[in-house]
């Protein structure tokens, strides 16, 4: 039968998830960094030299838990 929009909807949404894969997987060859460390390291240096920064507003920011900041 003809696909539904769910069906539509989860094939782009893998589609989606693949592509973001391959493109961790490259970045990380490239950098030795994971994107969690990309966005970590980006968040801090777009922090004013002398602002405070906190593992909770890194975490906030890049929207990963404390443990893993």
């Amino acid at each position: 039968g003809t696909p539904n929009f769910a069906d539509e909807t989860l094939r782009a949404i893998r589609r989606i998830l693949r592509k973001t894969t391959e493109h961790s997987r490259q970045l990380s060859r490239q950098s030795g960094l994971t994107v969690p460390q990309v966005l970590c390291l980006r968040f801090l240096a777009e922090a004013k030299p002398d602002e405070e920064v906190t593992v909770a507003m890194v975490s906030q920011s890049v929207q990963l838990a404390p443990a893993t900041v």
